[in-house]
């Protein structure tokens, strides 16, 4: 007799999510844990959220485009 279980496609869920900040790199970092419901098989995936630095206010040109634009 069969031992296991049979093949099938991966149906993941969110088991988990952490948040950390990453010396290294100098970013925050999104760990999204997936699981599958069927056999139980983990998947990760990183994120890397960059926050803009500070004093940051994006580009000059379109910046002043949006000035005008809202001026009138």
């Amino acid at each position: 007799m069969a031992e296991g279980l049979r093949k099938h496609y991966h149906q993941y869920y969110l088991y988990g999510l952490k948040k950390y900040y990453d010396e290294r790199k100098h970013c925050l970092i999104k760990k999204a844990t997936f699981r599958c419901m069927i056999c139980g098989k983990e998947y990760y995936e990183v994120y890397e959220m960059n926050p803009d630095p500070p004093g940051y206010r994006g580009n000059k040109a379109l910046n002043k485009a949006r000035s005008r634009r809202n001026d009138k």
